[in-house]
């Protein structure tokens, strides 16, 4: 194992990237870092890349706001590591298109795949750039088509929906008009069964006025037995227009 870790920090000191190929704890990590990044970052552009802490050897290499260390073991080749740095920010400027710390920051899973492809348990194993990016490229299309899919189903799911809410609003309809028709048929038979009482109950109020109306003609009959043709024309239009009236009623 040659390489340990490889770290990405901005002007400000901040982590961006951190990549470790031998264990440490979250504590341990914080303090390397801090008194790394510390060492770096107060050295002038007159100074040599290299620094010696504790027992690794760090290379490291400023790219416009970004720092690149690379911490490795004391008999590696400096300049190997330095020629990995740029083919790394080569890489990513490929990719990203001028990478910039946000860059870095927005698609960190992205960075860490370029070094996965690059460096496999402290050896490096691709440099080629091509084939770093051709993995991650590949997923980028596989979720390109696994979104398009997905919102395709999403959309014949909506529809679908849509198809099956109306059918069930039409049988639903279908019902409650059945329902109703049904509820409208027997207060139909009821109301055919109280209109054909109320139809007997006024027949009969009928046949009881024109009793009355004829007995009261037939007293004005008795009264007007001299009375003139012309009268009694006059009488027979007042009553047929009476019951004529009382029959509307």
């Amino acid at each position: 194992m040659t390489i340990r870790f490889i770290l990405m920090v901005n002007k400000q000191g901040q982590t961006r990237l951190a990549q470790y190929y031998e264990y440490m704890s979250i504590e341990e990590r914080r303090a390397l870092e801090g008194e790394i990044v510390r060492k770096c970052l107060a050295r002038s552009e007159q100074q040599c890349s290299f620094v010696e802490h504790r027992n690794y050897k760090i290379i490291y290499r400023r790219y416009a706001s970004l720092f690149f260390l690379v911490g490795v073991d004391g008999h590696e080749n400096e300049l190997a590591i330095l020629e990995l740095i740029h083919c790394i920010v080569e890489t990513m400027d490929r990719y990203f298109g001028n990478v910039c710390e946000l860059d870095i920051m927005l698609h960190l899973e992205k960075a860490h795949f370029m070094l996965d492809e690059m460096v496999m348990n402290g050896c490096i194993v691709e440099t080629n750039k091509s084939n770093v990016l051709a993995p991650i490229q590949l997923q980028n299309t596989w979720a390109i088509m696994n979104q398009s899919h997905v919102c395709k189903k999403s959309v014949y799911t909506h529809e679908y929906t849509m198809a099956h809410d109306c059918t069930r609003r039409r049988v639903w309809h279908h019902d409650r008009f059945a329902t109703m028709d049904d509820g409208h048929a027997d207060d139909d038979d009821d109301d055919d069964d109280d209109d054909g009482e109320v139809m007997m109950m006024m027949m009969m109020m009928m046949r009881m006025r024109m009793m009355m109306m004829m007995v009261i003609y037939a007293n004005d009959d008795g009264d007007d037995d001299d009375d003139e043709e012309e009268e009694e024309d006059s009488d027979d239009e007042r009553i047929m227009m009476r019951m004529t009236t009382m029959m509307v009623m």
